[in-house]
């Protein structure tokens, strides 16, 4: 994958996470509909994520607090994954055997009472009171649950399965579930490294919300960079279930430098566009002349599959909000000629070239 292209990807996605919330949309296909939407779509794209949680999110987080309160952050008991965080070891949980651990408040410490259960994980138990909330006693189970490793790793620092579940009560009520396909290659010092080429991500709260991301990808040889992650197809879920509502974006490589986006709503509405080849512009931006990607793209505007609008626009990369000439937006045609423009404020950071 060329740069430009890993820097389409990024843009594309950051602007596609920007206008998650976007869901109840309009039903019929009049020009007035259409605008009220195109505005709707405007507002969240510039709004950026707007939270979808319930009580049982903020039970859930009063008892990860409490978790890491009790020594949940210590390296003995929970250490990312190294693709959240490069600085910690990838190991989810280093030396520690696999089994049932309860916190023994004399000790302040998790204590290994079975070593039977699980056997691919963990089990951390304890109780807390949530001052936050309710002021009552809660018992909490935080299963880490199907942990596999990558084959190629020797060291077995390179985890390409996991579930998580966090229950209160006996309840579910946060899941978690990880799954990754890795390659190898070996970088300019010799050094292998493990690259996920496949990966699955879901997570959500029980009656509130599921998240999914995900993407596809290859590696192939670069010049430069020794080889480079092509992601074929990505793909965003969201779906609210307190209010019944879902959205989801995909992004498909269509080209070196190219991509195509679908926008889909469970209410029926459906963005569809094509990027073009980028170009680079110079241009000025705080006082200094850097060096602009932009990146136009065409496409269509459907309800229920009937066409609504066609669309065009262009994609800064940084988008200057201060200067109209090199400011995102997109524009709708509709048939009779008439046009309604939106514009793109998410600020993109500019990208050092």
């Amino acid at each position: 994958m060329k740069r430009t292209q890993i820097i389409l990807m990024a843009v594309l996605l950051i602007f596609v996470f920007s206008i998650s919330s976007c869901f109840l949309l309009p039903q019929d296909v009049t020009q007035t509909e259409i605008e009220d939407f195109l505005d709707t779509f405007e507002d969240d794209v510039n709004a950026g994520v707007n939270d979808i949680e319930g009580e049982n999110t903020e039970l859930a987080m009063a008892a990860a607090t409490d978790f890491f309160s009790k020594g949940g952050t210590a390296a003995d008991y929970l250490i990312p994954f190294n693709l959240m965080n490069g600085d910690m070891d990838t190991k989810l949980l280093l030396d520690t055997v696999y089994g049932t651990y309860e916190y023994d408040s004399t000790s302040y410490n998790f204590i290994l009472t079975d070593d039977s259960y699980p056997t691919d994980g963990y089990l951390f138990i304890w109780s807390f009171i949530d001052t936050s909330i309710d002021n009552e006693e809660h018992s909490v189970e935080l299963l880490f649950d199907r942990i596999t490793y990558y084959a190629g790793d020797p060291d077995e620092e390179t985890p390409n399965t996991v579930d998580i579940t966090l229950s209160i009560d006996d309840t579910e009520l946060v899941y978690i579930t990880f799954d990754a396909e890795f390659t190898t290659e070996t970088d300019e010092f010799g050094y292998d490294e493990y690259v996920p080429i496949d990966l699955s991500v879901t997570w959500g709260v029980t009656d509130e919300y599921n998240i999914t991301i995900g993407y596809e990808g290859h590696t192939e040889d670069d010049p430069i960079d020794d080889y480079v992650l092509v992601v074929d197809e990505a793909n965003f879920r969201v779906e609210d279930e307190i209010n019944d509502e879902w959205v989801e974006y995909t992004i498909t490589s269509t080209g070196d430098e190219t991509v195509n986006l679908v926008v889909e709503y469970d209410t029926g509405w459906k963005i569809d566009i094509d990027t073009e080849d980028p170009e680079y512009v110079d241009g000025p931006y705080g006082g200094q002349t850097i060096e602009y990607t932009k990146i136009e793209f065409t496409g269509e505007l459907t309800k229920d599959g009937v066409h609504a609008a066609d669309l065009e626009g262009v994609i800064w990369d940084p988008n200057n909000l201060l200067n109209p000439a090199y400011k995102s937006y997109m524009i709708a045609v509709f048939e009779d000629g008439s046009e309604h423009q939106i514009d793109i404020n998410q600020v993109i950071p500019a990208i050092a070239k």
